[in-house]
Formats: C-alpha cells, structure tokens, sequence
C-alpha cells in the first residue's frame, strides 16, 4: 500500500522526494521544493486516474485527483515556501493516442491560471504536443502534455519515440523567466532486445540509425518493424517547431564555457 511505498523511498532513498502519494492531509498539501543555485522549483503532483484501483475512501487525500484538487492553492503554497517557478506533473489523457483530450485542454488551462509556469504530463505512453498556453488573466505555462515512457518494453512502435524536456531558466533580478529560444523538447528512442526482452539504451533521434531500428527487440516481440524514417515523422508530427537538437539545447553551456 501507499504506508508501504512511502517507507521504501523514506528508507531506502531519503534523498528522493515523492510528491505523489502522501499519508497524511498535510503531507498532501505541502510543497515539494528542488533548488539548484539560485532557483528554487516546487514539484505538484496530480492525477485523472488510478488505473483500476481503488481509493481508500478513509484516505481521501493518499493520491491528488485532477477532479478535486485546488490549483490555486496548491500553487500559492509552493508560492510562499519560495518556489521561483512552478511545475505541475499531471497523469492523464488517452493511452496509446498522441491526441489531446479535452479534460486536458481544461485542466492544463486551469493550471496555468492558477499559476503553474510548467505542466509536465505522463500516462498515455507516447508523445503529445508540447504548447504555450497563456490564460485570460494573463499566465503563461509550458505544457507538455506527455513525454512518452523514456524507458519501456512495449509493443507498439509509436511508444518507442520519447521526449525529454529541455527548459532553460532566465535569472534575473525581478524574478525567473523561462528562455523560450533554448526552451523545448529532445526526441529520443528507447532500445530494447528480445529473446529474452530487456532494456538496452536510450538514444537521442538524431543519432539514431536505422540498423539500430532493425535490430530492434519490438520485431522478434511483438512483430512491429520499426524505422527510423517513421520516428522522424512523428516527432515532426507531433512535438513540430518544440523539436531542439542536442546542439541547440546545448548551446548556453558551451557559450559559458568559451566566455570562461
């Protein structure tokens, strides 16, 4: 159960934080906040579904419902506890389409006015666009409405092509702003074996090849042949003028070091 889970991370990994699940009300409520240098990002954490299981009806509070949670509290918690920028991670949309559904569209809308300045989603195992979304009183957010697995054995060649969001923050005086030019998304491709089935790496797209995409496990696991021309139009499809090359993303690092 939740008691169980939370034990092992408290345990086992103290230094991780676990902002999706909670034992207690208060545990729920408070603000998960990462800081790196000077910037200091409070992680929510939300979802649509349980996928099948049930909520303890005793422990209303164990997992953070799309349905019931107040945005803008939540926000204007993390808000007080410092947090610089603000990053929703919603479980939600449609397995398997890489279609938005309109319960995200509201939500993300709903987020981004209660002030979240980035929306992170997971669940339907393969990418969805990636917009800026601004609301009528004028907040803007980042949503990316899912990154794909990253990391999976699954049997459909679309759940293969995965995204890492690339998002570079603007230190200023008055505040953190994100960078939009060197701000989007890296497509990358998970590799597995089979015979038996096992993960093998993670690649980024444009280093991928197609003698890889042939040797790939999906074709002996589940009869899907995969090609890299195929992955190429999906990610042009779907994450478009988002798409950043390793260079790109890049960029500002190298740019320091020069100047250094």
């Amino acid at each position: 159960g939740i008691e169980a889970t939370l034990r092992f991370w408290r345990e086992r990994h103290p230094e991780m934080l676990v902002p999706g699940i909670a034992d207690s009300k208060e545990a729920a409520d408070r603000p998960y906040i990462v800081t790196r240098g000077r910037i200091a990002v409070a992680i929510l954490n939300y979802t649509e579904t349980t996928n099948g299981i049930p909520m303890p009806a005793e422990h209303p509070y164990c997992v953070k419902s799309l349905y019931r949670s107040n945005f803008a509290a939540d926000v204007s918690r993390a808000r007080a506890a410092g947090a610089d920028i603000v990053v929703a991670c919603p479980h939600w949309g449609t397995e398997y389409s890489s279609k938005i559904s309109s319960y995200q569209e509201k939500w993300a809308l709903e987020m981004t006015e209660a002030g979240a300045d980035v929306i992170i989603g997971t669940h339907p195992h393969v990418v969805e666009p990636v917009e800026w979304i601004t609301a009528e009183n004028g907040n803007e957010s980042l949503c990316y409405y899912s990154l794909g697995n990253y990391v999976s054995t699954q049997k459909n060649a679309l759940s293969m092509l995965e995204g890492m969001a690339w998002l570079t923050f603007h230190v200023a005086e008055d505040g953190v702003s994100i960078e939009r030019k060197t701000t989007g998304v890296i497509p990358l491709v998970c590799q597995y074996t089979s015979g038996p089935v096992r993960f093998e790496n993670v690649y980024l797209l444009e280093e991928y090849t197609e003698e890889l995409a042939a040797s790939h496990g999906i074709r002996n696991y589940a009869g899907v042949v995969l090609h890299l021309e195929d992955l190429q139009k999906w990610s042009d499809e779907i994450l478009g003028d988002f798409v950043l090359t390793k260079d790109q993303a890049l960029h500002n690092f190298k740019t320091d070091s020069i100047n250094q």
